[in-house]
C-alpha cells in the first residue's frame, strides 16, 4: 500500500541520514533510537524495516525492542511479518535469541493462521528446542501442548506425536504433567481418527502406567474402535483398565468386546469377558 510504502522510504532515509558521518557505534544507536520510536509509534512496518537496516549493518537490535515488536505484530494479527522479522534475524540459522523465538512461536500458535502457518509453527518448535536445549524456558508446557494442539488441527498426527514424545521426555513439573494428560487424550483421538490404532493403544497404556487415564467416554470409544477392526486383546486392555478404574461398563462395551475376540478365536477369553465384566458387576447402563 502506498502508505506503506511511504513509511518505509521514511525509515530508509531516516537511517540513510544517521549514517551519514557517524562512526558505527553511533550509526548503531541511531538505529536502535529509530526502531524503538518506530515501535512505539506502531510504524509496524517502518519498525520492520529498520529490523532489515540493522542486520545489513550488522548491528544488533536490542531483544526487548524486538520482543515489543513481536508483541505488537501479532496483536495486529500479522503473523506473516513476525515470521519476517524471524528470518530477518537469522531464522533457522541461530541468530535469535531463546526469548525472541518463544515469542514468536507462542504468537504464531495464538494466531487466527496457527493451522495454516503449522509447517512453519514447528519448523520454529524444532529451533527453539534446538537452542534451549537444556530446557530452561519457563513456557515450554503451554507451547508442547499449543504446538500438538495446532499439529492436530492441520492434520500433522506425526509432528504431533513427536512434540509429545518431547514433552513426555523432559517435562516433570505437576502442571506439565496436567497438559501431558490432556495431549495424550488428544493425541489418543487423533490416532484413531487417522486409524493408527495400536499407536492409539500404545498412548493409552502409557496413560494407564501413569495413572492418568482417559475419561470414561474417550476410552469407550477407543474401545468401539479396536473391536470393530479385529483387535480384541486390546479392546480386552480398556475394558479392564476401566472396570479397575471403576468407570461405568455398559453392555454394549462387553458385548463388543466377547464378539472381537469370538472372531479371533479366543473363546474361552471371551467366556471370561462375559463373567467378570459384566455391567451386573460394574453397574451402570445397559
Amino acid at each position: 500500500p502506498p502508505a506503506a510504502a511511504s513509511h518505509l522510504q521514511q525509515a530508509a532515509a531516516a537511517a540513510a541520514a544517521a549514517a551519514a558521518g557517524l562512526t558505527p557505534d553511533e550509526h548503531a544507536a541511531s538505529l536502535r533510537r529509530l526502531l524503538d520510536e518506530a515501535v512505539e509509534q506502531a510504524r509496524l512496518e517502518q519498525a520492520v524495516e529498520i529490523v532489515r537496516q540493522c542486520g545489513a549493518a550488522a548491528v544488533a537490535p536490542p531483544e526487548a525492542s524486538v520482543l515489543a515488536l513481536l508483541h505488537a505484530l501479532f496483536a495486529a494479527e500479522r503473523p506473516q511479518h513476525a515470521l519476517g522479522v524471524h528470518e530477518l534475524l537469522g531464522g533457522g540459522g541461530g541468530g535469535a535469541s531463546v526469548a525472541v523465538l518463544a515469542a514468536v512461536l507462542q504468537g504464531l500458535l495464538n494466531s487466527k493462521e496457527a493451522t495454516k502457518l503449522a509447517v512453519r509453527a514447528i519448523a520454529l518448535y524444532n529451533e527453539l528446542r534446538e537452542a534451549d536445549a537444556d530446557g530452561a524456558l519457563s513456557s515450554w508446557p503451554e507451547l508442547m501442548a499449543a504446538a500438538s494442539s495446532t499439529c492436530l488441527k492441520a492434520d500433522m498426527l506425526q509432528d504431533a506425536l513427536d512434540v509429545y514424545t518431547h514433552a513426555r521426555a523432559t517435562q516433570s513439573s505437576a502442571a506439565a504433567f496436567s497438559k501431558l494428560k490432556r495431549m495424550r487424550t488428544a493425541l489418543i483421538a487423533g490416532c484413531v481418527k487417522a486409524q493408527q490404532l495400536l499407536k492409539a493403544h500404545e498412548l493409552f497404556d502409557e496413560a494407564r502406567q501413569d495413572g492418568a487415564l482417559p475419561a470414561a467416554a474417550a476410552l469407550g470409544s477407543l474401545l468401539e474402535v479396536l473391536c470393530g477392526r479385529g483387535y480384541g486383546p486390546q479392546a480386552l486392555d480398556v475394558l479392564r483398565a476401566m472396570a479397575e478404574a471403576a468407570m461405568p461398563l455398559t453392555s454394549r462395551l462387553c458385548c463388543l468386546v466377547m464378539l472381537a475376540l469370538l472372531r479371533g478365536g479366543k473363546l474361552l477369553v471371551a467366556y471370561e469377558v462375559s463373567t467378570q465384566y459384566s455391567p451386573s458387576k460394574h453397574p451402570v447402563g445397559a
